[in-house]
């Protein structure tokens, strides 16, 4: 899968306001975001391509679709590695959203108590996690999610 690239698309009709615009862009960055963390991958940076009607693969354009500068815009990742997948007792019950929240806790627990040290590690932090457990995980989850982790 490294090297393979994963891409979303939405027409647009060249009348966008640069707000809409905008928005497009977060979207289709936030769908690849959630392709790649579904499929357990790492990915690059997000391209933006326009590309006309008629180029090759773009499919015809959708009759609802009018305007006067239809476009796709095409976001584009590529596959730079496999999410990390940590042994554990615990953490391996978790919740990859929940883990990566108690992994911004503990690296952020770390410094405070650690200033100017290297950050953790995700090796260090998942060994943290499961040395503090599910009680200690769910009062930081409770005490943070929402006001300083999201």
């Amino acid at each position: 899968m490294i090297g393979e690239v994963i891409e979303q698309a939405i027409w647009v009709t060249g009348e966008e306001p640069p707000e809409l615009q905008a928005q497009f862009e977060k979207d289709l960055r936030a769908g690849l975001a959630d392709i790649a963390g579904q499929s357990g991958v790492i990915i690059g940076p997000l391209i933006m391509r326009e590309l006309k009607p008629g180029q090759e693969r773009v499919p015809k354009v959708p009759d609802y679709i009018q305007g006067p500068d239809v476009r796709l815009l095409v976001g584009e990742a590529t596959v730079i590695g496999e999410e990390f997948k940590s042994e554990g007792r615990f953490i391996a019950d978790l919740d990859a959203k929940d883990l990566e929240r108690l992994r911004v806790i503990t690296r952020r627990v770390h410094q405070a108590w650690n200033p100017g040290k290297p950050e953790l590690s995700i090796e260090k932090c998942d060994e943290n996690i499961n040395k503090q457990g599910w009680k200690a995980a769910l009062t930081a989850l409770r005490e943070q999610v929402g006001i300083k982790v999201h």
